[in-house]
């Protein structure tokens, strides 16, 4: 039979077992996450905590509105470089003058 002490050796090790898988995990088999970056195992098993959500929204949220400003500052320099060429006012003044 074990000894009190014997059962508390016994739980360290299996708790230290627990905390080396844990870092394999992460190391070789990050998709388990869920496809999720940035979750952890916890998370996955409990559900995520409701603050952590909403800055992770509101991270990606932000990111989209980076997105679309990069996208319309693009066009903006698209149309400036045909409203800026030569043909394109050569091709309105013959539109007005008619």
């Amino acid at each position: 039979m074990f000894s009190a002490f014997g059962w508390v050796l016994f739980g360290f090790a299996v708790w230290g077992l627990c905390i080396v898988m844990h870092a394999v995990q992460k190391r070789f088999a990050p998709e388990w996450n869920d496809g999720k970056p940035g979750q952890n195992w916890w998370d996955f098993m409990w559900g995520e905590d409701v603050e952590k959500r909403e800055k992770r929204q509101r991270h990606q949220s932000e990111d989209v509105k980076d997105q679309g400003i990069r996208d319309l500052k693009q066009r903006i320099e698209v149309l400036e470089a045909i409203v800026t060429d030569r043909r394109y006012q050569f091709d309105e003044e013959l539109r007005t003058n008619r």
